[in-house]
């Protein structure tokens, strides 16, 4: 406890105008005028202090300090801090308080909380104010620590790759965010804190039912779990997050929740390629195995078929067998002729998938194939039933189309069986999903429980049809793939067929 007189401090700041001031005016003008300063606290008298504080400066008595100013006891660091109270003085406040540090007589400093009150009946001399200053040294130096392991804590969670979060048990408002969350989102740290249920709101709308279900589920049991969603970011776009939550107990009862939002945009992206790497690995997989059919079983046996022949030939004794084998020949040349160019065709397709492509009218080449099978219909009496509005288009290689429309109907028509007059349905739909053709018949059907891996093979046949080579489906498969649609095939035996075209 110390007992000041400020008398004559007051009466000084009258003299050069300071009383009445405003706290930063007062401020400005002795951060300006150091003499000034200077001369306030010569003009301050110690009138008395207690033990403890003889204590506090190490003095070897009260002498050391009654009847002297504060100079002998202050620094210029110090002198900052007297400027508060010459603010007190000016505004005529009756007290105020702060935190200071000031010498311990030893060559160090101790953390004070100073008050400084107006002694009853003193109010206008100011001859006797009480300042009384508490030691808080130990408290200043355990908040640095404090401070400083916090401060070091957030460095350490703004390094994190994700965004880390705490929310209350109770409400799921977010309480605490880093500040890896504004970049990963786009949201400032100020809206996820603000914002009530900022975090459900900003799910993507396809995935909010799930994700809260799942949420809310797993904080019910209490236990630590890790699960997927979508996450609208700020520009619009979706972000794929990894969520890490615990939850945190206190004396028994869960009290917060914590987790890590993981970035899995780009692992996701990079899965999602390699999913499409593989199915077209496999798809290529898949023609390489055709390819290797038509090889070791086609293309030897027609090898073989010539060199037998040509061994015929030269162990034949007359014209007449000579002239037979010749024939022989040319019937598997021909055959040879026929496989290597289906083999060139299929090849032309899969490696050219930058085909060209335009704006076609799908009711035009339903006509045009009709027109081009009209003799095999009028031979069957079929019955062509075309549901294609002249409006329907799609954007298709013109060579390709013609094609997949001929080979499709053509088959409708060949294998409606012997019994049943053909009957063909041709039909376009138009749906949120995309457009469609369905091309159905009557016909004898296919049994797709065995053969539904071999249908789009290549010299696969499923009927005793003289005319089936087994390359058509092959072919149109490929047609339709390389421009980016689908096919699809629905059948039962004795029941017809419907093959489904969808565009992309």
């Amino acid at each position: 406890m110390w007992e000041e007189d400020f008398s004559e401090v007051k009466q000084y700041l009258g003299e050069i105008g300071i009383l009445g001031k405003s706290w930063d005016e007062v401020e400005s003008f002795f951060t300006a005028n150091p003499v000034e300063l200077d001369k306030c606290l010569s003009l301050v008298t110690i009138i008395n202090v207690n033990n403890e504080c003889l204590k506090l400066h190490y003095t070897k008595g009260r002498e050391d300090l009654i009847g002297n100013s504060l100079h002998s006891i202050m620094d210029d660091e110090m002198k900052t801090d007297f400027i508060r109270q010459l603010q007190a003085i000016a505004l005529n406040l009756p007290k105020m308080s702060m935190d200071m540090r000031m010498p311990d007589g030893r060559g160090g400093y101790r953390e004070l909380f100073l008050q400084w009150t107006v002694m009853a009946g003193y109010e206008e001399s100011l001859g006797r104010v009480i300042v009384a200053t508490e030691d808080i040294t130990k408290r200043k130096v355990a908040e640095r620590l404090i401070s400083d392991s916090q401060k070091r804590m957030e460095a350490l969670i703004d390094t994190i790759d994700g965004i880390v979060w705490e929310s209350d048990f109770n409400d799921d408002n977010i309480s605490f965010v880093n500040a890896k969350a504004e970049e990963i989102t786009g949201y400032p740290v100020e809206q996820w804190l603000g914002e009530p249920n900022f975090w459900m709101n900003h799910i993507h709308p396809e995935d909010r039912e799930t994700t809260l279900k799942t949420y809310m589920s797993n904080i019910a049991r209490g236990e630590q779990f890790e699960f997927e969603y979508r996450f609208v970011k700020k520009d619009g776009n979706i972000v794929w997050i990894k969520d890490y939550v615990n939850i945190v107990a206190e004396k028994g009862r869960p009290t917060y929740v914590r987790g890590i939002m993981i970035d899995r945009t780009k692992s996701m992206e990079a899965d999602s390629k390699l999913n499409e790497s593989l199915k077209l690995v496999m798809e290529q997989n898949k023609r390489l195995q055709n390819f290797s059919y038509i090889v070791s079983h086609n293309l030897r046996s027609h090898t073989s078929n010539i060199q037998s022949i040509a061994a015929l030939m030269d162990a034949a004794d007359s014209h007449e067998e000579k002239k037979q084998m010749i024939g022989m020949l040319r019937t598997v040349s021909s055959s040879l002729n026929e496989t290597m160019t289906n083999l060139n065709e299929v090849v032309n397709i899969q490696s050219n998938l930058s085909s060209i492509s335009e704006t076609l009218n799908v009711r035009h080449y339903v006509e045009m194939a009709l027109a081009v099978l009209s003799g095999q219909i009028g031979a069957k009496s079929a019955e062509i039933r075309v549901n294609v509005p002249k409006s329907a288009e799609i954007v298709f290689n013109p060579a390709y189309f013609e094609s997949v429309m001929l080979n499709l109907i053509s088959n409708a028509i060949r294998y409606s069986g012997n019994e049943n007059v053909p009957e063909i349905d041709i039909i376009w739909s138009e749906g949120e999903n995309g457009n469609s053709l369905q091309i159905s018949d009557n016909g004898i059907g296919i049994d797709l429980t065995k053969n539904a891996d071999k249908l789009f093979g290549m010299y696969q046949t499923f009927s005793n049809n003289p005319e089936s080579r087994g390359i058509g489906l092959f072919i149109t498969k490929n047609q339709i793939e390389a421009m980016g649609g689908q096919i699809e095939v629905d059948s039962q035996p004795g029941a017809g067929t419907t093959f489904t075209i969808r565009f992309r």
